[in-house]
């Protein structure tokens, strides 16, 4: 059974159903089966030396997930949910860990919250699957907007510069018969105009990145990652180095990037030469044992990853080494970033097994949604 359907009975939107659509619930159980075989021989080793727990800053309730987290300046982060609400949570730091001072709603889209960016340094992004983009100050208050006329959702967005964005989604447009729109389009966010659209994907965009001279890069349904010409609007290279839905996109340094999805596997791409010249993978039983759905990072050698399986990994370039183990309270992790002031943020939903049935998975899939946090100078 897909996991697409779970989503589907529990009123998910055509987003997540689609972007989803590949995992296989059987595949699953499987890797989970091996996995559990694996950690049995290396128990002691992982629990002594890897296995970190973080602080539960906030917990989503009933809101069926967090999707994207961001840190916006010491002690502030905001989430990205499905319950149609972005959300501003103020930490502190207690015995305990970190909790949160306070929380303000973001009240501004109609449907799940899908996509976040940082304009400015006063000024974030949220966008959403009912295709508006909402402004943000810093404190939260809504300073401006606009609605694509096309609704297909915002479900991957990049801040190219002050005036300028480029979003992607994965939705069939409103009252259209024809393809899924896969289609990149850049924004003047100060005009609130569309500007032009980028064309080649042939699947859901996931993930975009602004790699500065004019250039962008794409992650897609389509298992590829493409680095495109803002200037003559046109995808310059193509890499196609995964075996399946790529989720997960990067920037690391001014030379490469990290692209990472179902295949678990996270590829570091030359941009001048679109080579791959090295993965995060498998070493020492420390690789994720199911689908990376985000990647960020922290300087030139850094990496923070979010699997399906539950936990956050810290990886170093240098080695290409799995240094850190992170367990996120037994939540799928969909979103993972650094906060400013040097901590590791993930967002996350909950997962069920197969064995339960439609009332349990529906329970455990509303209450486990959390942001957790873990302080990466500590760790």
């Amino acid at each position: 059974m897909a996991i697409s359907s779970e989503i589907s009975r529990l009123g998910r939107d055509s987003t997540l159903e689609y972007a989803l659509s590949n995992l296989s619930l059987e595949e699953e159980v499987g890797v989970k089966r091996k996995q559990k075989e694996e950690e049995g021989k290396r128990e002691e080793v992982v629990q002594k030396d890897y296995s970190r727990e973080g602080s539960i800053a906030y917990s989503d309730g009933p809101s069926g997930g967090v999707w994207r987290v961001m840190g916006l300046g010491p002690n502030k982060i905001v989430s990205a949910s499905y319950d149609h609400l972005g959300k501003l949570l103020t930490t502190k730091q207690t015995a305990e860990g970190a909790d949160f001072e306070n929380i303000k709603l973001l009240a501004g889209h109609k449907r799940e919250v899908l996509s976040l960016a940082k304009l400015t340094d006063q000024v974030f992004l949220t966008g959403s699957s009912d295709g508006s983009i909402c402004i943000w100050n810093n404190d939260g208050d809504l300073v401006g907007g606009f609605k694509d006329r096309y609704v297909t959702g915002f479900y991957s967005m990049a801040v190219l510069d002050e005036n300028t964005i480029a979003t992607g989604s994965c939705h069939r447009p409103k009252k259209h018969h024809g393809d899924w729109d896969h289609v990149i389009k850049i924004w003047d966010i100060s005009k609130k105009i569309f500007l032009f659209s980028l064309k080649g994907h042939a699947g859901g965009i996931s993930g975009l990145v602004n790699l500065g001279s004019n250039l962008i890069a794409s992650s897609s349904g389509d298992s590829t990652v493409r680095v495109w010409s803002t200037e003559i609007r046109k995808a310059v290279s193509i890499f196609k180095g995964h075996s399946g839905y790529v989720y997960a996109l990067a920037k690391l340094g001014v030379e490469h990037i990290l692209s990472a999805g179902i295949d678990r596997t996270i590829k570091m791409v030359d941009v001048s030469t679109n080579q791959q010249v090295g993965a995060l993978e498998h070493r020492e039983g420390l690789a994720h044992a199911s689908t990376i759905y985000d990647l960020n990072t922290l300087g030139s050698n850094v990496v923070v990853s979010g699997s399906r399986d539950g936990y956050v990994k810290i990886w170093d370039c240098r080695t290409l080494r799995c240094t850190k183990n992170l367990d996120a309270s037994d939540g799928f992790v969909y979103g993972v970033n650094f906060s400013t002031d040097g901590r590791v943020i993930a967002g996350t939903s909950g997962k069920t097994s197969r064995s339960e049935g439609k009332k349990e998975k529906s329970k455990k899939l509303k209450d486990n949604a959390h942001v957790v946090i873990w302080d990466f100078r500590s760790i």
